[in-house]
């Protein structure tokens, strides 16, 4: 199944520009549903494309009625399955290759947004992993600080203490459509103290980050770097299950992850290979001297010395 077909995500099912698209069980056509339409069947690379579209679909105020339309035409069984099992209340509505889109309903002091780059917890901040939209339909503003960092070595060079400087501040009011887009922030939402946002958040996965970022937030410095790819993360538990079976198969597909564009994939490769054929491992660990990332270069380095210190290069 690829991304496009959404049959595991029971609010969107998947169509075509001419076809229309089924949102909530409902056909979205260009006749009834002209922008809402037009945002579904959008593909681009560039952010600015899809907050037109979507500042579009919020001023035509198609949203609207397509959700009281929709939700009036569900059974009352049927509106309570789509929330069963949630803890948050937040309503799937769209994914396909390009954009996941969500209705939530978050209270106060609960506004959080995992697995799409941004979160609100007491102890950590969170870089942008995807550029995030978010258009307020509730009363309540949505405010928000914004920060900054800017590792020496570039965003995807993990940088132990680098520190968030304050950036500004903002609020997302009623009818507005904000778009985060900068992997080099971190966006902390403050919610109202009292009452709910009523949001409609797209995240534009086709787009990651070079590498996700958390920050304490007492201190405001960098504590550990993850990936913001979930094909690179599976590709990695696809090396530990092969270094931890000692599955010697595996040795053409770990020497192709060296040229991955991730550069923790590329070294993890180098050390499953080095404990599964030490000769290929070798050979692997020397090529990563010239990598281009500094982190493989500077592990690279201290690995021929070990190897070398416990006479394991000779003849190789």
């Amino acid at each position: 199944m690829n991304d496009s077909q959404t049959s595991n995500e029971p609010a969107g099912q998947p169509g075509s520009p001419a076809s229309g698209f089924r949102v909530l069980g409902k056909q979205i056509d260009e006749h009834d549903y002209p922008a809402m339409h037009a945002f579904l069947a959008l593909v681009s690379g560039v952010p600015a494309d899809y907050r037109k579209a979507l500042v579009r679909l919020v001023d035509s105020r198609e949203f609207d009625g397509f959700l009281l339309s929709a939700l009036s035409d569900l059974a009352g069984d049927e509106r309570r399955a789509l929330l069963r099992g949630r803890d948050t209340p937040t309503l799937s509505l769209w994914r396909d290759r390009g954009k996941v889109v969500a209705l939530s309903a978050e209270s106060a002091g609960q506004l959080s947004r995992p697995g799409v780059g941004i979160e609100r917890s007491g102890a950590v901040l969170v870089s942008l992993r995807n550029p995030l939209l978010i258009a307020q339909l509730g009363c309540d503003p949505v405010r928000y600080t914004r920060y900054r960092f800017a590792p020496a070595e570039g965003l995807a060079v993990f940088e132990p203490g680098c520190r968030l400087r304050k950036a500004g501040s903002g609020e997302i009011g009623q009818g507005q459509v904000a778009l985060f887009d900068d992997p080099a922030e971190v966006i902390d939402f403050h919610p109202p103290a009292g009452g709910s946002h009523l949001t409609l958040t797209v995240v534009l996965r086709a787009i990651d980050a070079p590498l996700v970022w958390l920050f304490d937030r007492a201190s405001m410095q960098a504590v550990r770097g993850i990936s913001a790819s979930d094909a690179a993360s599976r590709a990695e538990l696809l090396v530990q299950l092969f270094e931890t079976l000692r599955f010697a198969g595996g040795r053409d597909l770990l020497k192709s992850l060296q040229d991955s564009p991730h550069h923790f994939l590329r070294w993890r490769a180098v050390q499953a290979l080095l404990k599964l054929h030490t000769p290929d491992g070798i050979e692997a660990v020397r090529k990563a001297g010239a990598d281009a990332h500094p982190h493989v270069r500077r592990a690279a380095a201290r690995t021929l010395s070990n190897l070398e210190a416990h006479s394991l290069l000779q003849g190789i």
